[in-house]
């Protein structure tokens, strides 16, 4: 795959004008001063194929905040862009692009193909570490000049054992990382197992457990070592652990209660679930009072406002009184016929009858009875027991006398049972009101008033009862908490006991020993597989390096020709790899022996040899000023040696860059049949480099023009443009007619000094070197700081561009 065009916006020092320019040639050199943004090009094309650059995660190594948000332009251009047309070997060509805009979560940005977001691997394009086509001025040395591990991963994915080494590095990070931080339930179990092995070393019992434990390390075996031990202090056969915990609770109450039998005096197992369920009972029996209470009021009110509380009782009493006569007893008329007394005998029954037989009455009564059932129930089961007169003196003789410690749990004690009690009777008063109150009800004359007020006074006691135990409950919950464990400090001071309770506690940890063992197994595994991947890395290196590190030596021997001193090895080795150079047949060590020269020259020949990698997808190479401390035998040598070698054996595209324009020019003479372009890097602004192709004259040529038409600035561009092909004219005729690039000491010229050279171009004249000195002075842009100086008319340019075309189609440059 070569690249085509290249298209770059908003990347580090381009700008946001950008560039497009055709890089379609097997040979494309570019000019520029230091500064001018050569590196930012270098790193757009490495930043389009990888996503990241090799010093912007070098850097991060030391600082990540300092090389944060700099792929994009320092003048915060969004979106940052590089494109490139490329065409693969059977022809087919794409449009690639990566994309970072301001709202971009990583700066990786996204990819595109042909303008449709999709990963570059959806046209067979997977760029690798280990045929990276980027060789970068500042990563010659990266290798060389390192720690032995990271020089070794550095070569080892040179070679093409990236991923191995990535699996490696993970793998050696991860165990690493586990074994110094782990998991704080891991800490918390090693903690513990450390504890209990001090407790059953204290007791003198599984002592080569203890001793083990002691060191936070455990396994499985140790736990049926501690159920032998289990089985052998309670006479239990069982090998279900939780069996064995019942036995051994067992065998501590029968020891236990020689001295004293806490159980009487405990809540049960889970206490605070106990205190959620009467609270929720309370709650409960508080609801049917006041639900009964309603249901209450809601019958005397309908019953009272049918018939009268004293017609009932008249109207009883007169139908007694009557006896079976129409005589009525109060005014002794014949009024009391026998329908009307039928009449007053419905209306009395049927009073009573709603009373007694009410729905909601019955339904009422018998909730109210189930919540209080089930409130007592709760109050049993949670304990603690009724006091015993024997247990509160052999409680007190287990303390100090007068110890306000038992004296305050006592209180706690009593106060809880007082409030029991009290609880339980107002429950069973409120219980016998509410059997009576149908028929207490049904009374005939029966006096609503009193009734409700009765139960209104049980209803409100009963409640304060339930308040006053639920107090009366928490507080001993609270104070059982804390001395329960004084109490068992006092009945465990017995071996027998304090064994069994050191056994029972190794019996429950098995989940701590278990994740021990797992972890501690898992990283053993780690170990092994890490050492096995080790060897296997450096098995494969060896292999790789006989025939990969030939070629680096041979790249290194083609920019050394016949030297005595220089590179002759790499020997990998467990966690390194060292450089051995040689000294007139000597061996000795590279790193520090080398000379600046001669370990640039070792690191291009280490980065071309990725580059050079026959699966290569990149059919490219680029250089970003690969002659950094070479001396002249040395530059020679890449030019006439190694960049012919790179195009022609490896048949790869080579992209210079270079602040050396005799480098540039150097270069296009010694290949001349060879397609070539060059561009120079002319100025440098806040919008990023200016591009030029140098071999476009007649463009150049024709842009002035274009610019003399136009208004005041855009003829001061016009001149100053005459200056730059002046410059351009001068170098192109030399290398024409001298065929070769202009002497070194002209790289950086100005036009009037390469006035000098012109002269010495063969087939120029006086007269010709003459008229270039005017242009040059009409043009030079010392003039420009002249304060009379005035932007010339177009009629005051036109001669020079006159005079300039008519030189150029002399010497055949048109």
């Amino acid at each position: 795959m070569r690249l085509i065009r290249l298209k770059a916006r908003n990347f580090r020092g381009i700008g946001d004008t950008g560039f497009d320019i055709n890089v379609a040639d097997e040979l494309v050199l570019f000019y520029g001063p230091n500064g001018y943004g050569k590196t930012s090009i270098t790193e757009a094309i490495e930043w389009l194929f990888y996503g990241e650059t090799k010093r912007r995660k070098h850097g991060e190594q030391y600082w990540a905040t300092e090389y944060q948000n700099t792929y994009r332009n320092a003048h915060d251009g969004f979106p940052v862009h590089v494109e490139a047309d490329v065409r693969f070997e059977n022809g087919e060509t794409f449009r690639l692009a990566r994309t970072m805009d301001g709202n971009a979560s990583s700066e990786a940005g996204q990819t595109f193909v042909n303008d449709q977001e999709a990963l570059f691997s959806s046209i067979g394009l997977t760029p690798n570490e280990a045929s990276y086509p980027v060789v970068a001025q500042h990563g010659l040395q990266t290798f060389i000049h390192t720690r032995p591990k990271d020089r070794r991963d550095a070569i080892a994915a040179a070679l093409g054992l990236d991923d191995l080494i990535a699996f490696r590095t993970a793998l050696e990070g991860a165990r690493r990382s586990y074994a110094n931080s782990p998991p704080r339930e891991l800490v918390q179990a090693r903690q513990k197992v450390t504890e209990l092995g001090n407790e059953l070393e204290q007791t003198d019992i599984a002592i080569d457990v203890a001793k083990k434990w002691q060191k936070g390390k455990a396994d499985e075996r140790d736990i049926d070592a501690i159920r032998a031990v289990a089985q052998r202090l309670t006479g239990c056969g069982a090998e279900d652990l939780n069996t064995l915990l019942d036995a051994l609770r067992e065998r501590r109450r029968d020891v236990g209660k020689s001295v004293f039998d806490p159980t009487r005096l405990s809540l049960r197992e889970h206490p605070g679930r106990g205190i959620e369920e009467i609270e929720k009972a309370q709650q409960k029996v508080t609801e049917q009072l006041d639900a009964l209470a309603r249901t209450l009021d809601g019958l005397i009110t309908k019953a009272a406002s049918a018939y009268s509380t004293a017609y009932l009782k008249f109207w009883t009493e007169g139908l007694r009184l009557a006896d079976g006569s129409t005589t009525c007893p109060m005014c002794e008329h014949d009024t009391l016929q026998p329908d009307r007394q039928d009449e007053l005998r419905r209306r009395i029954a049927e009073s009573q009858k709603a009373l007694e037989l009410d729905a909601g009455l019955r339904q009422a009564v018998q909730e109210l009875s189930e919540a209080l059932q089930t409130l007592e129930q709760a109050a049993t089961e949670i304990g603690p027991a009724p006091p015993d007169p024997e247990e509160k003196p052999l409680l007190r003789s287990l303390f100090d006398p007068g110890s306000q410690e038992v004296e305050a749990f006592l209180h706690a004690y009593d106060q809880l049972h007082d409030a029991r009690r009290e609880m339980n009777q107002a429950g069973r008063a409120v219980q016998e009101m509410v059997d009576s109150l149908p028929a207490r009800l049904g009374t005939t004359g029966a006096d609503f008033a009193a009734i409700k007020e009765a139960y209104r006074g049980a209803h409100a006691a009963l409640k304060q009862h339930l308040t006053t135990y639920l107090g009366a409950l928490k507080s001993y919950y609270e104070v059982w908490a804390d001395f329960s464990q004084a109490l068992d400090k006092r009945i465990a001071t017995g071996l027998e006991i304090r064994r069994v309770d050191a056994v029972g506690r190794a019996l429950r940890s098995s989940d701590e020993v278990r994740r021990i063992r797992v972890s501690d197994q898992a990283l053993n595994s780690a170990g092994e597989l890490l050492q096995r991947v080790e060897k296997t890395l450096q098995t494969s290196q060896r292999e790789r390096l006989d025939s990969r590190g030939a070629e680096v030596r041979n790249l290194y021997d083609m920019l050394n020709p016949g030297a005595d001193v220089g590179f002759e090895t790499m020997e990998p080795g467990t966690n390194k790899l060292n450089l051995h150079a040689r000294s007139f047949g000597k061996r000795m060590p590279a790193a520090p022996n080398l000379s600046q020269c001669q370990l640039n020259c070792l690191g291009l020949a280490v980065w071309l040899m990725r580059a050079t990698t026959p699966t290569s997808p990149f059919g490219f190479i680029v250089l970003d000023d690969p002659v950094q401390s070479m001396d002249d035998e040395h530059y020679e040598a890449l030019l006439s040696e190694l960049i012919p070698c790179l195009l022609d054996q490896y048949g790869k595209q080579v992209i210079i860059l270079s602040h050396f324009q005799n480098l540039v020019e150097r270069t296009r003479s010694l290949n001349p049949a060879r397609e070539s372009r060059v561009y120079n890097i002319e100025q440098y602004g806040i919008h990023g480099p200016e591009i030029v192709e140098q071999a476009a004259i007649k463009q150049r040529l024709s842009s002035i023009k274009h610019l003399v038409k136009g208004n005041q600035h855009n003829r001061d561009m016009a001149v100053d443009r005459l200056r730059v092909l002046v410059e351009t004219f001068i170098r192109e005729l030399y290398v024409q007619k001298c065929g070769g690039p202009t002497p070194a000491e002209y790289d950086r010229a100005t036009a009037r000094q390469l006035l000098q050279l012109f002269q010495n171009i063969p087939g120029t004249t006086p007269k010709e070197h003459n008229l270039l000195s005017d242009t040059v002075g009409f043009a030079d842009p010392a003039h420009h700081t002249d304060q009379k100086y005035t932007t010339p008319s177009k009629e005051r340019i036109q001669p020079h561009i006159s005079r300039l075309e008519q030189l150029m189609r002399t010497h055949g440059l048109l």
